[in-house]
């Protein structure tokens, strides 16, 4: 069996002793750089599967060690996984511009480092690229407020102002992108995982893409068996590394509430759009989720909130959403035209096709617009707040 060989430009001789105790030395081989110019001369003689990076130390060096990998073609496939000593957004940005397959937050532990590592390794053995995919999840604050409808318009926004898009979703139990888009029952990423995980090829990971005749591509139902959380996780886990590098960006329907695997999702996230109406409840748990990450990995910083199913006499003031202390900025309000909405979903065929020129529609379209400089612009929200 040939051996994975694994380059470690880190430092710290605690990562060091991580990735000494996880890693099987008949299956891998951990190499050791001490320096940038030692990291470039072992990948140029000797290309590794994976390069690690110690984004402590030398940060702006190890961009330009990204940025060289990526500006040559016999190293511009190899993945690169940067371990942050904190969840730093200006960070992330600095190395994902490079071209920085994924990162890891101090402390690092040893299930994280091995998963991260083996499905880098092979998702670059699927698709032979780096993740530069720009990843944005909707979330709602409950049932009820529309948050597929804006994730699947605000998609095919993206997708008609020529962007390479797919919609994935992770749901339990039910599905509400299957009617939004018309879209055939297939075999989810869990079950697929469960069956034959190492076994899988590109071929069966593309196969579960459906396209609307739109043009929007999706795959429904990512994350769907019953009481198997763990599985869940591992299904969003894979679709990033596996399935996200074939577009410019993914966006995730994440239904509502929070759990291990959406928790997950929002952590790998570029930007998360939280979808609300403005009764009490919604409110409430807007407010409880920005607590929530008070207490985890997850930075406010890259969250915004729309506000959806608006009538004009229900508005609250502008004063009162203010004293919520969100955190977050407000991308829009959404026009009520509920008989439209239920439409478009019955008819299987998006928002945006059916009534492109409504108040709703021209929301949504400068919703998505918002969305796009987020992802595209570090310094956006402080323009949009």
């Amino acid at each position: 069996m040939n051996k994975k060989n694994i380059l470690l430009a880190d430092n710290n001789p605690e990562v060091r002793a991580v990735f000494n105790a996880v890693f099987n030395p008949d299956e891998f081989e951990i190499k050791i750089s001490n320096s940038v110019q030692e990291t470039l001369a072992q990948v140029f003689t000797s290309p590794p599967d994976i390069v690690i990076l110690d984004g402590d130390l030398h940060t702006v060096n190890n961009v330009d060690v990204i940025r060289t990998l990526r500006a040559n073609h016999t190293t511009d496939s190899i993945p690169a996984l940067v371990i942050l000593p904190e969840d730093n957004q200006n960070m992330k940005q600095a190395f994902n511009d490079s071209g920085a397959c994924h990162y890891i937050i101090k402390p690092v532990t040893p299930d994280k480092i091995k998963y991260e590592v083996e499905s880098l390794i092979k998702g670059r053995n699927l698709f032979g690229s780096e993740l530069a995919t720009k990843i944005v999840v909707f979330c709602g604050t409950k049932g009820g407020c529309g948050t597929t409808t804006l994730a699947v318009n605000s998609a095919l926004s993206l997708h008609n102002k020529d962007n390479s898009v797919i919609i994935l979703e992770l749901a339990n139990y039910f599905s509400g992108l299957k009617p939004a888009l018309n879209i055939k029952t297939r075999k989810t990423v869990p079950f697929m995982l469960s069956e034959n995980p190492d076994d899988i090829t590109k071929e069966h990971v593309l196969n579960l893409i459906e396209e609307h005749k739109s043009g929007l591509k999706s795959i429904h139902n990512i994350a769907g068996i019953a009481d198997m959380e763990k599985m869940d996780v591992e299904a969003v886990r894979f679709m990033r590394f596996n399935l996200c590098p074939i577009c410019d960006i993914a966006i995730f329907d994440a239904g509502y509430g929070l759990n291990e695997a959406t928790l997950e999702l929002f952590d790998m996230a570029d930007h998360i759009v939280f979808v609300s109406t403005l009764d009490i409840a919604s409110l409430y748990n807007l407010e409880m989720i920005t607590q929530v990450f008070a207490g985890t990995r997850i930075s406010i910083e890259k969250c915004s909130v729309v506000f959806n199913h608006v009538h004009a006499a229900g508005e609250i003031k502008e004063m009162t959403i203010k004293e919520l202390k969100l955190k977050m900025p407000i991308l829009d309000f959404v026009p009520n035209h509920s008989a439209g909405f239920m439409k478009a979903m019955n008819d299987g065929d998006p928002y945006l096709m059916q009534f492109p020129k409504t108040p709703a529609a021209k929301v949504i379209n400068s919703i998505s617009d918002k969305v796009y400089n987020f992802i595209k612009t570090p310094d956006a929200k402080s323009d949009a707040a």
